[in-house]
Order: C-alpha cells, then sequence, then structure tokens
C-alpha cells in the first residue's frame, strides 16, 4: 500500500510531465516530486542536502534536456518510463521484505539509488548525498553531520525514525561506537534484527536456552509472548496473565514473573502451577512489581513501583498503600525484606557480574530519571552507600537493564523519536555505545546458544543483535 504523501507525490510527477507535453515521466520528474515530499525532504535534510538547489537544477534539467519528449499529440498523459516502474517495484519489494505494509516517499528515495546512470542520482550524488547515507537515517534515524560523518542521530526523525528497515550492508549504522573500549564488542557483519512486531507494550525478556526460546510480556494486552528460536515462530504463551511485566529466571531455571494486574510476584512451576512468591509487605499490598532478577543464593529481588495501580492500560487503577520500595525474599525461607526505600519509583533492576553491587533505574527521580549503585552487604541481603551511578542530564530516560561478564551495564533508553534504542555504559558509569532503535526500548537481555544475542523488547516489537560478549549466565 502507498502512504498518501506517495501518492500525492507521483500524482505531482506525472503532472509535471504533461505540464510540459511530456511523453514520458522520469525519474527526473520524480525526484522534482520528491522535493516537494516532506517524508523525502527529511530524509534529504539529514543527509544535508540543498533541497533548494537540488529544485532548481532538476527543474533547469527537466525544462532543457528533456525538450525531446514533448510530445506532438495534444491531451495525451504521460507515460512512467521502465526506470520509474522499477524504482517503485523495488520500493515495494523492500518494504514486504521488512514486514512492513506502506510504502513511503522515504523508500521511494532509496530505491532510486539503484538506478545509477540516470541523472536524478546523479543530481543526488552531486550534493555527496550516498543511498548508505539514506539507508543510515530512513532505517535508524542516523543523519551526517556537517563534516558529512556518520556520527549523530536526528531528534524528532521523521521518514523513518519510527519506521523500521534492516541494514543493507555491514557495520550497521545503528550500532554505535561511543567510546574506543565499544569496538570489540561490536560484530562487523551482525545487524539488528526484528523479531516481531504488532503489541501494544513489550517488556521483561527472558531467555530459556534448554526450550531454544524467549519469553516476553505484552502488557495491556495481558498476555505473554513466545518466540522459537529454530523456526521464528511467535505464540501466546500465557493469556490472562495479571498483566505480567518483568521476567527472568531463578536458579532451577523456574519462571519468576512481575505481575501488575494482580500487584505481586510469581513463579511457574515446571507442571504450570502458580506459585505466589510475594503479594504485600507488612500488611499492606504491593503497588505493582516491575523488574525482577535472582541471585545466586537463590533470592529474589524486586522493584515495586506504582505504574501499574496508576490507570487500567497497563493494570487496574487503584490507591497505593505502600510507598514504592525494592523488596529481597529470602532463597531459603521466602521472607519479604525491604533493602532500599530512598526512591519514588524504582524500575530497573541488575547485579553486576560478581553481585557485590546492584543497579536500579529511579525513574522519578528530579530533576530527571536516573541509575543508582548500591553496593550488597550483610552476606548479600542487604544494600548501602546507595548514589548515583549514570545522571545523562536532561531526556536521560533509562529503563531495564543486564550486565555482561565484564561488568558492562547495557540499559534499555527512550528519549523521544531519533533517540529510542540501548545505552551501554561501562563499569565507571561512562557511555560507550548505543544501539539506535525505531522505537523505546523497555528492557532487554541476553540469550541465544552462546549468551551472545541481545534481545531486546522495545514498545511494539521485538529485536536482536549478537554481539562479541555474553550476558551473566542464570546458573
Amino acid at each position: 500500500m502507498l502512504s498518501r504523501n506517495l501518492e500525492k507525490t507521483l500524482h505531482r510527477a506525472l503532472a509535471y510531465a504533461n505540464e510540459r507535453r511530456h511523453q514520458y515521466a522520469t525519474l527526473e520528474h520524480l525526484l522534482l516530486a520528491l522535493t516537494a515530499d516532506e517524508d523525502a525532504a527529511a530524509v534529504l535534510r539529514a543527509c544535508n542536502v540543498d533541497i533548494e538547489k537540488l529544485c532548481r537544477d532538476v527543474t533547469e534539467y527537466v525544462d532543457k534536456q528533456l525538450a525531446n519528449l514533448v510530445s506532438s499529440a495534444a491531451g495525451d498523459d504521460a507515460k512512467p518510463t521502465a526506470s520509474f516502474q522499477r524504482v517503485l517495484q523495488r520500493a515495494a519489494i523492500h518494504v514486504q521484505s521488512s514486514g512492513r505494509e506502506e510504502v513511503t516517499s522515504a523508500n521511494v528515495l532509496v530505491a532510486m539509488f539503484a538506478e545509477r546512470e540516470s541523472h536524478a542520482v546523479y543530481f543526488l550524488q552531486e550534493q555527496d548525498m550516498t543511498r548508505f547515507d539514506a539507508v543510515n537515517y530512513v532505517a535508524h534515524g542516523l543523519a551526517k553531520t556537517a563534516e558529512g560523518l556518520q556520527a549523530r542521530i536526528v531528534p524528532g526523525a521523521r521518514a523513518g525514525g519510527a519506521r523500521w528497515a534492516p541494514a543493507e550492508s555491514y557495520p550497521d549504522p545503528a550500532i554505535e561506537i561511543l567510546d574506543p573500549s565499544f569496538a570489540r564488542y561490536r560484530i562487523f557483519n551482525a545487524a539488528v534484527e526484528r523479531l516481531a512486531t504488532g503489541f501494544r507494550w513489550c517488556e521483561g525478556p527472558a531467555w530459556f536456552g534448554d526450550g531454544r526460546h524467549l519469553l516476553w510480556s505484552d502488557i495491556p494486552n495481558d498476555r505473554i509472548m513466545k518466540w522459537e528460536e529454530e523456526t521464528g515462530a511467535v505464540s501466546v504463551f500465557r493469556k490472562p496473565s495479571n498483566n505480567a511485566n518483568g521476567n527472568t529466571r531463578d536458579r532451577h531455571g523456574r519462571l519468576v514473573t512481575c505481575e501488575h494486574g494482580a500487584r505481586r510476584v510469581t513463579r511457574t512451576e515446571p507442571d504450570g502451577r502458580i506459585t505466589v512468591l510475594c503479594e504485600g509487605f507488612a500488611g499492606k499490598r504491593l503497588n505493582s512489581p516491575n523488574d525482577v532478577v535472582v541471585t545466586s543464593d537463590g533470592s529474589i529481588w524486586f522493584t515495586d513501583p506504582p505504574f501499574g495501580i496508576l490507570g487500567n492500560y497497563e493494570g487496574n487503577q487503584a490507591e497505593p498503600e505502600i510507598h514504592p520500595n525494592v523488596y529481597r525474599i529470602d532463597g531459603r525461607s521466602g521472607e519479604a525484606a525491604l533493602v532500599a526505600d530512598d526512591m519514588n519509583a524504582p524500575n530497573g533492576i541488575c547485579f553486576t557480574p560478581d553481585e557485590s553491587k546492584l543497579y536500579i533505574v529511579d525513574s522519578r527521580a528530579t530533576p530527571h530519571p536516573l541509575i543508582r549503585v548500591y553496593d550488597v552487604v550483610g552476606d548479600g541481603a542487604k544494600l548501602a552507600n546507595g548514589r548515583v551511578f549514570y545522571d545523562g542530564g536532561e531526556g536521560t530516560n533509562p529503563d531495564g537493564f543486564r550486565c555482561d561478564v565484564d561488568g558492562n551495564l547495557w540499559a534499555g533508553w527512550g528519549t523521544g523519536e531519533g533517540r529510542n534504542g540501548v545505552l551501554v555504559l561501562s563499569q565507571a558509569g561512562k557511555p560507550i555505545g548505543r544501539i539506535a532503535l525505531p522505537e523505546r526500548c523497555a528492557n532487554l537481555c541476553f540469550g541465544g546458544l552462546k549468551r551472545n544475542r541481545l534481545f531486546m523488547a522495545a514498545s511494539q516489537s521485538l529485536y536482536a543483535l549478537y554481539v562479541n560478549t555474553q550476558g551473566v549466565p542464570y546458573f
């Protein structure tokens, strides 16, 4: 299906040819029409193209060099040339292969570069625009700097900033090296993949290596989804799920889940029975358990912000009975203990590989969200010395995260269109890498046969990327 903007652009290209009584509508007519299309213009601007100059140059070419196309028969409509039609077909095939339904003017602009001998491509290349530049923006929202380098993510990216298209060349420009230390983790010939889409809000991915599958939550749809690595099949694992959010596995391989709707933390036994691990503290109901991790001693740590009771979209609206806290369920006794009460909305939670420190997202810190870190003390049962680990300033918005075996923190991120994805922080809290996604990433985990595949639950879709490191193992 063609977007409305593209339909108007195609009519405009034919009109340009008909106004000049040209027998054929060429790629140059199409390019001239694209300069007035807001989707295509966004791509051109991101590639540092002077649109006014491009429009003048193409218009002059069409008026002077295509005069031989004037038809002697009055009233005949211009016919698209073979190259004009090939570009549209190529754009449609590419869109279909990437799992989308709508062909946009941005897709057509990218497809035009295959017609290397055309004057249309010449005019684009004259302004140092390449197909690689266009794909970077359409697929990942990455624009060129004034120096012509693929270096920054454009805020408010259109024409592809929120639309998915797979990378067509290596290295994938969506994988950004912010510090030389991150270079070792990027695999040259690995690209971001979209495994599934069509959900409402994806959260809580958890890898099951023994079953070669991934589970994750689709909170508003009240279900836990399943993706199978062998076949790529997607199915519903559990519905209703009590608006499940965070998921992980305990040291016996059992699924542990935070449930917004029932305001509790549960464990799924091997026979499918559900065991309630915690649903209240000090005689009061929990708010809406959000994210969860399990340590080597079998203890379960989880955050309890109020997000799931603020409305009826991701749970059941209710008044909170208790302050948002972080809790630890003892691995032997099953007793819950309060371990942190100094945040208004604790969110993502993750231990360092040696379990000596605990990272927690403070989603309602002022003036903006940040990541805190605590020392684990008292034989691994208590927290101390809470402090800021990473404060990215205005626009900082971390969510769920996990550590790799080297201690780097891979954090889901969402700061608006053009800046969504994953931010990778070193043990010192320094941003070293970024994975740009067209959607906000709420949570992630490592998985795959060798724990070297990063799975990213991002808004309406599930993404994956092979990386040159491994996630911290469950067992």
